[in-house]
């Protein structure tokens, strides 16, 4: 039986074949650039003011100071292009507007008196100051920003300011999600939803389906979820057994079982397979092995497929509140709660005093205790794996 790490390492080695596209600028938000971004102009375009105040000539302020004010003439309320700073002159300005001829630094409106036709500087300016010069960013021809760079808010403005209506990006893996129900049971698809929130949380919309267990349209139902998408998840309400479904699974032609049986708990019974040349994940339905193997399998996936290379997901060092036996011999996860407010402590989330509801609803997060580790005792410090980046608190 595969141990835990092996069996993400097979799914990590699957030749999955990235899709790429041309995506509008709004709605490449969190996707990753499939190629670099190269500037068709220097950034910024011209000699730009940093600050407000009042374009000077270096040498015409030259030793001013508090008792030794120097007296400027106003020359016009705004600098254009064709503005030239006549020695003697000072124009007022703000920032981002561009440097005149003739100018060199920028009087700050804390060092400077106004008047009505003139301005009394009491202090001089180096050349430069409070000048940003053209090209200093970018200059044109440099990457702006570089292939395998994930879009965040603050760069969709900075894409635009560079021209860019649409960009080139890993896309999203088209992802179906069969849910197998026991023939005339009527549930609510709670697994599908389960799975279906996951995928959605990384920015990924998913396709939900619902097969009964059994009967013939289930080898149609896989088959037409792989043949319209990149990547299926296979669950059941927990009443399908020990993958009996597997069986029609392995039945249809182009399929290769990867492996099916993982050394953990819970979710020992993962299977991972290839059918159609596409990747199959199958999963109990039991929420908390849903949860588990997610975060452990699926999502490292799905965050490759999209470029990306934080693919091990949010996680951050937490302290053991109390002390949490483990076997060796296997790998064990356990949902944790968390507690960030008291510096990342972290506690099982399941107790003897808490019932499964209880317990999913305080999972922020998951530990694994791989094999060869024996107990985590109390003050102890582990990687909890978050489901989210917007973690729960107790």
């Amino acid at each position: 039986m595969l141990g835990s790490k092996e069996a993400q390492d097979k799914i990590l080695e699957f030749n999955y074949k990235v899709r790429k596209g041309s995506i509008d600028l709004l709605d490449s938000l969190g996707l990753v650039l499939s190629r670099d971004i190269i500037a068709g102009s220097d950034i910024p375009f011209s000699n730009r003011f940093r600050v407000e105040g009042f374009a000077v000539r270096a040498i015409d302020i030259k030793g001013a100071d508090r008792s030794y004010p120097v007296r400027l003439k106003i020359a016009k309320q705004a600098p254009a292009r064709d503005t030239v700073l006549e020695p003697g002159f000072c124009i007022p300005v703000r920032a981002g507007d561009p440097v005149p001829e003739g100018s060199d630094c920028v009087v700050g409106k804390d060092t400077a008196e106004t008047g009505q036709k003139d301005v009394l500087v009491y202090q001089e300016c180096e050349p430069g100051r409070n000048v940003v010069c053209r090209g200093q960013d970018i200059k044109k021809g440099q990457a702006a920003f570089s292939c395998g760079h994930k879009i965040e808010a603050s760069h969709v403005g900075l894409l635009a300011w560079l021209g860019f209506k649409q960009v080139e990006v890993f896309l999203p893996p088209r992802l179906a999600i069969l849910g197998i129900n026991r023939k005339g049971v009527d549930v609510q698809d709670s697994p599908g939803l389960t799975v279906g929130s996951l995928s959605r949380a990384m920015g990924i919309e998913s396709r939900l389906q619902q097969a009964v267990y059994g009967e013939d349209n289930l080898q149609k139902a896989i088959d037409s979820s792989l043949s319209e998408n990149d990547a299926l998840i296979i669950t059941g309400d927990g009443t399908v057994g020990e993958y009996g479904f597997i069986n029609d699974l392995m039945s249809g032609a182009g399929t290769e079982l990867i492996f099916w049986k993982v050394n953990q708990q819970p979710g020992k019974n993962l299977a991972f397979v290839s059918r159609q040349e596409k990747p199959v994940f199958c999963m109990g339905g039991s929420i908390p092995s849903l949860l588990i193997c997610f975060r452990y399998y699926v999502y490292p996936f799905l965050a490759r497929a999209m470029g990306r290379t934080d693919i091990g997901g949010p996680v951050v060092q937490a302290r053991a509140l109390q002390k949490v036996v483990h076997r060796r011999g296997r790998t064990d996860f356990m949902l944790v709660r968390a507690d960030r407010q008291k510096g990342y402590v972290f506690s099982p989330a399941c107790t003897d005093r808490q019932g499964l509801f209880d317990c999913l609803r305080d999972a922020a997060g998951m530990v694994s205790m791989a094999e060869d580790t024996g107990d985590i005792m109390a003050g102890d410090t582990i990687e909890v794996m978050l489901f989210s980046k917007n973690e729960k608190t107790v």
